[in-house]
């Protein structure tokens, strides 16, 4: 399994009740900078700090939010997934 597929596990599994030691994070973020699949100009214990934020603020959201969660998760992961991906180059014409 890639990091990055730990790392939407990890997500799913925290969201459904088991939490997630920061060190755990930071591991699966080491990986998946290693592996590129998350952007290397991202530091591992800050963007581990920022994805538990997003956990926090999610569950905070579900309290008040009236969508289905499923819906609410897939925002989430989606997210997750633009805001640690590396950057794609746009606008290069392919001959």
């Amino acid at each position: 399994m890639s990091a990055w597929d730990e790392i939407v596990e990890r997500v799913e599994r925290h969201i459904a009740g088991e939490p997630t030691p920061h060190e755990h994070w930071v591991g699966l973020c080491e990986a998946g900078i290693a592996e590129r699949s998350i952007d290397p100009e991202l530091r591992p214990a800050d963007t581990a700090r920022w994805i538990a934020g997003l956990l926090a603020a999610y569950q905070s959201i579900r309290v008040a939010s009236d969508a289905p969660r499923d819906t609410d998760i897939a925002d989430l992961l989606m997210i997750l997934t633009r805001w640690l991906h590396p950057a794609r180059p746009r606008g290069i014409a392919t001959r």
